[in-house]
């Protein structure tokens, strides 16, 4: 039976690199709904269109926060991937 290898040191790196694109995730939701705001002020003041942005708007807004909750728990649970691993590694070695 062969031994599985887990690299600790990818899984910090990948949990890293989760925080930076959630981080980067929310900017561009706010930048989004900037953006639609910007057009319902200055572009489509009203009508379907008008109505339409803002329905975007508001559905883009609601997103804020939801992209950092699950790109969070994708980081921990490797952060407790490594975790387990290690318990059960040092159970046998």
């Amino acid at each position: 039976m062969a031994d599985i290898i887990i690299v600790d040191d990818e899984f910090d790196t990948i949990s890293t690199e989760i925080r930076t694109k959630s981080e980067t995730t929310e900017e561009m939701v706010t930048e989004l709904k900037n953006a639609y705001g910007l057009i319902n002020s200055e572009v489509a003041k009203e009508g379907v269109v008008a109505d339409n942005f803002k329905i975007l708007s508001d559905e883009v807004g609601s997103l804020s926060g939801g992209f950092a909750e699950i790109y969070e728990l994708v980081s921990q649970l490797g952060k407790e991937f490594v975790e387990e691993i290690d318990d059960a590694d040092s159970y046998f070695y």
